[in-house]
């Protein structure tokens, strides 16, 4: 979800990070692609891409082509280039199977990661669906706002609930990310 990097980075470092869970792929789900651009892969330099993989017809035949390695150990991406939105909408509008795209692509993942993390956009469209569908947990990452708390009562916890019950019977719940926390702010007061 949207604010996940600035999150994690408030608790770990990324060295930190890739020491406590081993062998970690992030996945660019967002299609403003932050996290790539955050960790330095620009379009020019992705050799394959998160969209490049949703657009073929057999996906997950070539996952680990897309898998970038970061300057960090033990931390590689699948990154995005930007295109997600229409790749996304074509796959809306074409596909059966919408919500399991992301499950057939990682069917290839390479046995040396440990954790594969998700970086979604924060509205709910369908790549935060593949990515539920796909994943064991989630992890909903909020600033302490009323907005944002309004939101996560009113639609998001409802749209992990319905996840459960139709595509991913077996995701748990790992809890909020309270991100850009401001001691002595009072939610109600936001």
């Amino acid at each position: 979800t949207g604010g996940w990097l600035d999150g994690l980075r408030q608790l770990w470092q990324w060295d930190e990070l890739a020491a406590e869970i081993g062998d970690t792929l992030l996945i660019d789900c967002d299609d403003q692609a932050s996290l790539s651009e955050t960790l330095g892969f620009t379009p020019t330099k992705i050799k394959k891409s998160i969209e490049d993989l949703l657009e073929e017809k057999r996906p997950g035949k070539s996952l680990s082509e897309a898998i970038h390695a970061t300057e960090f150990p033990n931390i590689s991406i699948v990154p995005a280039t930007g295109r997600l939105f229409d790749v996304a909408e074509f796959i809306n509008a074409t596909s059966v199977a919408k919500a399991f795209h992301l499950t057939k692509i990682l069917q290839e993942l390479p046995g040396n990661f440990r954790a594969v993390i998700f970086d979604c956009p924060g509205e709910r469209g369908l790549m935060c669906l593949n990515a539920l569908t796909a994943a064991q947990e989630v992890m909903l990452v909020y600033e302490p706002t009323k907005k944002d708390w309004t939101t996560l009562n009113r639609k998001n916890l409802p749209y992990v609930t319905r996840i459960r019950e139709t595509s991913n019977p077996d995701l748990k719940f790992a809890g909020v990310l309270i991100t850009k926390y401001e001691s002595g702010q009072d939610i109600a007061e936001t």
